[in-house]
């Protein structure tokens, strides 16, 4: 077993990427979408991402992350979105309306195809 300093909050089932080489957290204290991504090996840092997550981020991938969004800001509207490592947007995988309540979304994905 490996301590790795500094590293914020994960959620196990969603930690570790699709082939679980790699693993991600939100930034201690941040909650502010500041994630960073780690070799699963030898806890090297390989990856900072600045996103506009308002939550925990997944994996979409090997190579890209998913959270939701406030795409205006405000406690209104929500997105799912899968960002690449810079941040951005790559595809809308979500878009709930500032009405809606009462919504869970539920997804998987299949390894390898």
């Amino acid at each position: 077993m490996r301590r790795i300093p500094n590293v914020g909050s994960g959620i196990a089932d969603a930690l570790f990427s699709p082939t679980g080489k790699r693993f991600v957290t939100d930034c201690p204290g941040l909650h502010n979408g500041t994630h960073r991504v780690y070799d699963y090996r030898s806890g090297a840092e390989l990856r900072h991402v600045e996103s506009p997550c308002s939550g925990l981020a997944t994996w979409y991938g090997d190579d890209h992350l998913v959270c939701w969004v406030r795409p205006d800001g405000t406690a209104g509207r929500r997105q799912i979105q899968a960002i690449d490592f810079t941040g951005a947007m790559v595809r809308l995988l979500v878009d709930v309306p500032s009405d809606a309540s009462n919504l869970d979304v539920i997804y998987t994905y299949k390894r390898g195809g």
